[in-house]
């Protein structure tokens, strides 16, 4: 683990990340009036130095930057991470997460339009449905990006997210639960009926051979959103 690189993802530190992968760690630690001789190199060794920062449960520098912010210094530093290691882009965490879920968790839409652009970009270079399959990467609890957005109840992230890929919306997370029926069940009416306007494939699961239907009573729900419901799985 380096803990230097790590806060200086966490913090947005564009400058200090960049030197640090290029091997230039004490610029980190020079004063205003100090003057440091600093051998760059080839940067060459950026991918392993990557590597070997995880913190304990596994999260690389780019999980941590995709939950730390979205703002323009984090932005630059997931792209640089990007740039000497890619296949972080969907390495999981000790619990299954990727970047994306957490960057989606902590409700950074900047962020994960970022992620999304670098699986895009793969695509562009020869890697066929790549984009998909960032996107379907489910955690230890079987769920994807989509569910954490849901959780949070982020609409706008919610709508950017099925919009690049609306299949999302058909696949049921850990103990069968689908996105439609987390969103019912939390009461978050606006996203259940962006979700519902999915079409016919649309996963209508939830725990224990339960059905949005269900979440949808059980939380006294308006009859016209039951009725839509109800009228689909018909």
């Amino acid at each position: 683990m380096d803990p230097k690189l790590l806060r200086a993802a966490g913090r947005g530190d564009y400058a200090v990340l960049e030197a640090l992968l290029l091997g230039a760690a004490a610029a980190a630690a020079a004063t205003p009036n100090q003057q440091v001789a600093i051998d760059v190199g080839s940067g060459q060794q950026s991918p392993l130095l990557l590597d070997a920062a995880t913190t304990p449960q596994g999260d690389s520098a780019l999980h941590v930057v995709a939950a730390s912010g979205d703002g323009e210094g984090s932005l630059r530093c997931a792209r640089t991470i990007y740039s000497h290691a890619a296949r972080l882009l969907d390495r999981p965490n000790a619990r299954g997460d990727t970047p994306l879920h957490c960057a989606a968790r902590a409700g950074n839409a900047a962020m994960v339009r970022c992620l999304l652009d670098m699986a895009r970009e793969e695509e562009l270079a020869g890697s066929a449905g790549r984009v998909d399959e960032v996107m379907e990467r489910q955690n230890g609890r079987r769920e994807t990006a989509l569910h954490d957005a849901v959780r949070l109840g982020d609409k706008q992230l919610v709508d950017h997210l099925i919009s690049v890929h609306p299949r999302l919306a058909r696949l049921p997370g850990g103990d069968g639960m689908s996105p439609l029926y987390l969103a019912v069940s939390l009461g978050h009416d606006h996203i259940a009926e962006a979700l519902h306007q999915q079409g016919d494939e649309l996963s209508y699961a939830g725990p224990a051979g339960q059905t949005a239907l269900h979440a949808a009573v059980l939380r006294g729900k308006e009859f016209s959103f039951i009725y839509a419901i109800h009228v689909t799985q018909e």
